[in-house]
């Protein structure tokens, strides 16, 4: 999975060269294209906010569902980290592209 996954990223970012390499025509409605991205991006990350703060109240419903179970409750900790890291990692995309939408935009 993860091979696909790091696979499939490479495959992004080599294309990505092609695709900015490329001349925009004169006239062409590079702003408006620019925030259509821009919109579909803020979207995606609220789809994954709202993903992850999902999975985090799950975790802490299996906390709370673990009674003193040494392995359930560290299951449930871990899932808590992850989901907060999640959350965080989304937080700084938002900002990422926030930036360069203001740089972009000048």
């Amino acid at each position: 999975m993860s091979k696909k996954l790091i696979g499939s990223a490479l495959l992004l970012l080599s294309l990505a060269g092609f695709v900015g390499a490329q001349q925009v025509p004169a006239g062409a409605p590079t702003i408006d294209l620019i925030r259509g991205i821009k919109n579909v991006m803020d979207l995606l990350i609220i789809v994954i906010i709202l993903v992850a703060v999902l999975f985090l109240l799950l975790a802490g419903y299996d906390f709370i569902a673990a009674q003193g179970n040494k392995d359930a409750v560290t299951k449930a900790k871990d899932q808590i980290f992850w989901a907060s890291v999640g959350i965080a990692i989304a937080l700084l995309a938002k900002g990422i592209v926030d930036f360069v939408f203001q740089q972009v935009t000048k």
